[in-house]
Parts: C-alpha cells; structure tokens; sequence
C-alpha cells in the first residue's frame, strides 16, 4: 500500500505478515471503526451489499422464484464493484452514493 493512499495504512508486507496473503480475514468490530478503517483500508473489502443478497439468495433460493437471476445479477454486480475498487480505489457510485429511502406506507400509496 502506498503511504499517499492512507497515511496510517498497513504496509502489504506488515499486513500479509499478520493475516497471511491468501487467508481469509474477518473483521467485527463495536466500535473505533475509523480507526480500523485507518489501518486496513485497501486490504479487506470482500463485504459489499452484493456478497450480502448473493448470502441472501442463497439462504431463501428455494422459495424464491428468480433467485438463479438474482444471484446471476448480484455476482456480476460484484465483479463490476471489485473492478472499481482496484481501478479507482473507490466504491461504484451507485452504492457510494446510496440513501435510505423509507418504503411507502400502503396506506400513503402516493
């Protein structure tokens, strides 16, 4: 990693010193987020909203009749998003730029 990328972030040969190149890394926290954010950025983003439908997918697919295409969807998604990240060091706008919309009330169908 490239200090001008994050100041405080993990060198690669530190960071695959203590979680290994190849294995895989979970990371669960309660709190002092940014100061994780700070040190990993760039190492660990195999979490997107698209890993989570495909979980999604998966655990519901057989009462679900267009899970093949959601999945499908989602896994293409999913390299668009890792393609975006290694180009641009960015997330796609469409989830960089995402806002909670409430869903309507079916009483207030406007």
């Amino acid at each position: 990693m490239d200090k001008q990328e994050h100041p405080r972030g993990i060198p690669d040969a530190d960071f695959e010193c203590l979680f290994t190149p190849d294995g895989e890394v979970i990371v669960a926290l309660h709190g002092y987020g940014r100061a994780f954010h700070q040190l990993l950025h760039g190492h660990l983003n195999l979490m997107s909203p698209y890993n989570l439908a495909l979980e999604a997918v998966d655990r519901v697919g057989l009462h679900f009749d267009e899970a093949q295409e959601q999945a499908g969807h989602c896994q293409w998604m999913f390299k668009k998003h890792g393609s975006c990240i290694r180009e641009h060091r960015k997330d796609l706008p469409e989830i960089r730029d995402w806002v909670w919309t409430p869903p309507k009330s079916k009483g207030n169908a406007s």
